[in-house]
């Protein structure tokens, strides 16, 4: 059996609706040399059967079927273990590809010896239908390099970087508009139960490993606003609940991993993030503001956030909303809501 260049790992709970297109965004690919690895989560609509459906007579596609639902990381996890490929590359279930995707970021990783290439991803709304006509702007000139960081410091140096200079649309933390060696995946995998947090702590075990970066102008994903997922989907207590394991996570196996400098960028940057979604929850659902305050208090007295990434203003708002929500008894909510956010921050 041939060794396939690319693994494409796609994750799926739920997403029948959207199969389709992602499907055929990779089926249409420029580049056909990969294996696409589709692990289902125990789906309650028809998903399974669509999937069969729509790969049965491509046996570059394989199902995967858990046994019982354990969220996206170890569904991802299923994926890699299962895979084979030189390259590995993340598209969630309700995205899509562009047609260039894996040609553009192979080229790139082949011409300049990278362990991670990084495209543009293009938000899209949930009401986007994928085309399989390859558009005239779209071409693989767009493939070179705009930016190649050689040696691990200057790796790291990018990662702090290449939001502010290249725009959201690199942003170093979304997993599905990259290109990753295998030599990098074989060595770390999703932590289960972080979600929607785990693509952060993924990507910050992963640059532990990178000496070499490029990023390409070339647009590699469709990322669909979609009304299944999580973080798109109005603001709930479990955008708040995944703070306090992955900033546990980051402490106890990231922090010491890396330089000072790197770790005061990352948190610098995640500063902001924190701030209006334990600012903007419970402002706007009344039922997360107990859940706010102690996820707040609890952050606060284990150090998790330091006070020196704050502002003097944001700091003494942070501390007044763990006083003012904050309760002994807490607050209830139904977890089983988010066992399976197949989403990305």
């Amino acid at each position: 059996m041939n060794i396939p260049k690319i693994s494409i790992i796609i994750p799926n709970y739920n997403n029948s609706k959207y199969l389709s297109d992602c499907l055929a965004s990779v089926r249409c690919q420029t580049f056909s040399d990969f294996e696409c690895i589709i692990v289902d989560d125990v789906s309650t609509d028809d998903s399974v059967a669509v999937i069969r459906k729509l790969i049965a007579d491509d046996n570059r596609f394989r199902l995967i079927v858990h046994e019982k639902n354990m969220g996206v990381s170890v569904a991802r996890n299923t994926g890699i273990d299962a895979a084979r490929g030189q390259y590995f590359a993340f598209l969630d279930s309700d995205d899509c590809y562009t047609p260039i995707a894996l040609e553009s970021m192979f080229l790139a990783a082949k011409k300049t010896g990278a362990d991670l290439v990084n495209g543009a991803a293009v938000t899209v709304p949930d009401n986007f239908k994928f085309e399989k006509k390859l558009p005239k702007k779209l071409t693989l000139n767009k493939a070179q390099p705009i930016m190649i960081s050689d040696g691990h410091e200057n790796v790291l140096r990018n990662f702090c970087t290449s939001y502010n200079v290249f725009g959201e649309n690199y942003k170093n933390v979304w997993i599905w508009h990259q290109l990753f060696h295998r030599s990098i995946i074989d060595r770390v995998r999703f932590v289960p139960g972080l979600c929607p947090g785990d693509d952060i702590c993924f990507i910050l075990d992963v640059f532990q490993y990178v000496n070499k970066l490029v990023m390409i102008w070339a647009p590699i994903t469709y990322h669909r606003l979609s009304s299944t997922s999580v973080m798109n989907n109005g603001l709930s207590a479990g955008q708040i609940d995944f703070f306090l394991p992955t900033l546990e996570y980051i402490r106890d196996n990231v922090v010491n991993k890396y330089p000072a400098w790197f770790i005061d960028s990352f948190f610098y940057s995640f500063a902001g993030y924190f701030f209006d979604y334990m600012l903007l929850v419970p402002l706007h659902q009344r039922m997360c503001r107990n859940i706010a305050g102690n996820t707040l208090k609890e952050i606060i007295r284990r150090n998790l956030f330091p006070k020196k990434y704050f502002g003097r203003f944001q700091w003494l708002l942070l501390r007044l909303m763990a006083f003012a929500y904050s309760s002994k008894k807490g607050e209830k909510h139904d977890k089983t809501k988010n066992i399976s956010d197949y989403t990305n921050l």
